[in-house]
């Protein structure tokens, strides 16, 4: 049996088929972007680790630049794979989320877990942030992720106006 692969931009495809195309390309490039910022943002860790530089919290802004990357890199995907002259603000919302979700969630995984081994770090960190005796790896990988992901969703609400389409909104005017 021959499974035939939906493209968005067949002419032979019901509005619901394309827009069905459209919303799994969407979670695709959620879950790829995702993974591929979250192991961005762990080798980022690693590198400052091996020169000793994980102990300068302030380094955790470059985090931010990361996350950006990731979700310009999805948004660029997206354009490409329909060339639209923008993305629906809806959908890029939800890609940009997305991207967020699944790369937070694996580096706050990655980082609980390593706070676990390194009780050096653990402390370092206990002894200087804000209400750090309350910490614990968990604790802290939990504040890692609202934290990275609340960033994130910024990030995604201020990019879409950059990428969003015009032309589908229809109080736009020319």
């Amino acid at each position: 049996m021959k499974t035939e692969i939906i493209s968005p931009k067949s002419t032979y495809l019901t509005k619901a088929e394309k827009r069905e195309a459209r919303e799994n390309y969407v979670n695709t490039i959620g879950n790829r972007c995702g993974v591929f910022v979250s192991f961005a943002m762990i080798a980022f860790f690693l590198v400052m680790r091996a020169f000793n530089l994980h102990e300068m919290l302030v380094l955790r802004y470059f985090n931010f630049a990361i996350i950006a990357g990731g979700i310009i890199t999805a948004y660029l995907l997206y354009k490409k794979k329909f060339s639209y002259k923008g993305i629906r603000y809806f959908p890029g919302i939800k890609m940009g989320a997305h991207v967020c979700l699944v790369a937070m969630a694996i580096f706050s995984v990655f980082i609980g877990i390593y706070l676990s081994v390194d009780t050096y770090f653990m402390e370092y960190i206990r002894e200087n942030a804000a209400f750090g005796e309350y910490l614990t790896p968990v604790r802290a990988a939990g504040g890692i992720f609202m934290e990275a992901f609340a960033t994130g969703v910024v990030l995604t609400l201020s990019l879409m106006q950059f990428f969003k389409d015009e032309e589908f909104n229809p109080n736009y005017e020319k």
